[in-house]
């Protein structure tokens, strides 16, 4: 919005770059969506359609989640595929898999080809990671900055683990800060708990007014009952060690440094665990 001002602009800028498809391509659109939806009877090209909806000509059905992945059937017009098995969590994630199905089928790729390549496929950087297990305690990191990626991370980590959530946020810019603060303050009701460490700058300089403690205010006002301020890594790390338990879920969110966090605490839980192991033997001999 800051560049193009308007939803209609940015609409309108999306139906220009599908038109210009040559001939004998396609455009591929996800019609779950209703800002995608609202442009439809504007594109010009070969149209084919994904998502939930029935109407879709790619269908995924009976979304089923296990802890670092997502599952689901593939339909085609009606035609039951098979179904896809992917190392990544979400249903934002087996939306973007449908897409790739339905690309891959268009281009004559065979669907038990792509079924191989979902299933070898590792994920992405920081997003939703898993960086290791210790202790019980599993560690991922996740690059969403803003409130709908958040939302959305957090509603798949729900969804594919039973256990306790624990988030430690690093927020992202003061600017952006400021712009989203009031969508920042409902992000986290899917975590159990939250800490907000202090404003990754990114080479801005502070705003009057926008800090890491207005933000966690804020979410503890809006009604989440277990957010902490803890402004730097070490304090952060050290509060980790004390608060999370076995078969917790610990998620470090941000587009900043925030994955050191996790990383810190690997390292630090393990070399505990091998001085407590060493501490026995010698009692024990």
């Amino acid at each position: 919005l800051d560049y193009y001002g308007s939803l209609d602009v940015i609409q309108d800028a999306f139906v220009e770059f599908a038109n210009k498809v040559p001939f004998y391509g396609l455009v591929v659109l996800c019609l779950d969506h209703p800002n995608v939806q609202e442009i439809l009877p504007r594109i010009e090209k070969r149209v084919v359609t994904y998502g939930m909806s029935s109407q879709a000509d790619y269908r995924a059905e009976n979304l089923c989640y296990e802890p670092g992945m997502v599952c689901f059937d593939v339909l085609r017009r009606g035609e039951d595929l098979g179904q896809v098995r992917l190392n990544m969590i979400g249903e934002h994630n087996a939306m973007n898999a449908l897409a790739c199905v339905a690309i891959a089928d268009e281009m004559n790729v065979p669907f038990h080809m792509a079924q191989q390549a979902f299933a070898k496929f590792e994920g992405i950087q920081r997003r939703f990671t898993i960086r290791g297990k210790v202790s019980g305690v599993t560690v991922v990191d996740d690059y969403g900055h803003h409130p709908e990626e958040i939302r959305t991370t957090l509603a798949g980590a729900r969804k594919a683990y039973s256990s306790r959530s624990v988030v430690v946020f690093q927020p992202h810019r003061y600017s952006r800060t400021r712009d989203l603060e009031r969508d920042f303050f409902s992000a986290f009701n899917q975590a159990d708990e939250v800490v907000v460490m202090d404003i990754y700058a990114a080479g801005e300089e502070p705003i009057e007014g926008v800090s890491a403690r207005n933000l966690y205010e804020g979410i503890r006002r809006h009604g989440h009952r277990r957010v902490f301020y803890i402004s730097d890594r070490g304090p952060v790390v050290d509060w980790l060690l004390e608060e999370c338990k076995p078969d917790d879920l610990l998620i470090t969110m941000g587009a900043g440094d925030v994955w050191r966090v996790g990383a810190d605490f690997l390292d630090r839980k393990r070399r505990r665990l091998d001085e407590e192991i060493s501490a026995a033997s010698g009692e024990e001999s």
